[in-house]
């Protein structure tokens, strides 16, 4: 993959860190001041997920005034997508920055990407790098793959390695995929293909397409799990749905080779299934 276009990739990430802000804070008795901060960012948050971007505008401004980090890094967010208020690059930016002067991890991974966008690699990886320590899987998940593809530094597959598996164990979908990829191909690591079934399912189990087209590899061939025809069927008919290039005609190959109830246990399986987070 070119740096361009995985700097393209990159910043489509930035669209989607919303979720990472939201917080819930519950407590018996007198609220203290953070707590009733933390419920009413909860309540723009709600308003929010409804659509009704003006009055979640209206509950994080004086939120982020008084320096709520998250409500100004959802603010910013808000003028970025222009959902609520005019799309305003600038105040985004504003915004943003004055949660990045709190550290608050999503910030700091927005500010990353756009440095990385400017091709100011060693800036974003720092700032990048401080997320990570905060746990941000995002921001590790980014490093994992600045290091392994040699992004503005030189290519260190121990070091992607490392960053990749922490995302993973974070729970982050496409990280687990990775993970699961450099099990099987031994990149950063030896080659483990039990460990990788392990990695492409638990993403597939997310609804990760290409980890649903991985696992049912492994299935079908006996490769770090038991020959399962039912569970590599399973996985096709789902990477299929996902938009899989070549998952329909892996279905015909399974299909070929199985009985009529074990297609019809393996369709049901399919039909029934549930992402799991």
């Amino acid at each position: 993959m070119s740096s361009k276009s995985h700097s393209c990739y990159l910043a489509r990430i930035s669209r989607k860190l919303v979720g990472f802000a939201a917080i819930c804070v519950f407590a018996m008795g007198t609220l203290s001041s953070s707590i009733v901060q933390a419920l009413d960012f909860e309540s723009g948050w709600k308003l929010y997920q409804q659509g009704r971007f003006v009055e979640a505008y209206e509950v994080w401004e004086p939120l982020a005034e008084s320096g709520d980090a998250k409500a100004q890094f959802n603010l910013a967010v808000l003028y970025e997508q222009g959902r609520g208020v005019d799309p305003d690059s600038a105040k985004s930016a504003y915004w943003n920055n004055q949660a990045v002067e709190a550290e608050y991890p999503p910030a700091l991974h927005n500010l990353a990407l756009s440095l990385l966008a400017e091709k100011k690699n060693i800036e974003a990886i720092d700032y990048l790098r401080q997320a990570a320590e905060k746990d941000f899987s995002a921001s590790q998940y980014t490093l994992g793959k600045i290091h392994q593809f040699g992004i503005g530094i030189p290519e260190n597959s121990d070091l992607a390695f490392r960053y990749i598996e922490m995302a993973a164990e974070s729970g982050l979908a496409n990280a687990q995929y990775n993970l699961g990829k450099m099990y099987r191909d031994g990149y950063g690591v030896n080659v483990d293909d039990t460990i990788s079934a392990k990695w492409f399912e638990a993403a597939a189990n997310q609804g990760y397409g290409k980890a649903q087209n991985s696992i049912s590899n492994k299935y079908g061939m006996g490769q770090g799990v038991a020959k399962d025809n039912v569970q590599a069927l399973k996985w096709a008919i789902l990477a299929a749905r996902n938009g899989i290039i070549g998952a329909i005609q892996k279905q015909e190959f399974f299909r070929a080779r199985m009985n009529s109830d074990d297609i019809s246990e393996a369709e049901a399986l399919a039909e029934n299934f549930k992402k799991k987070t």
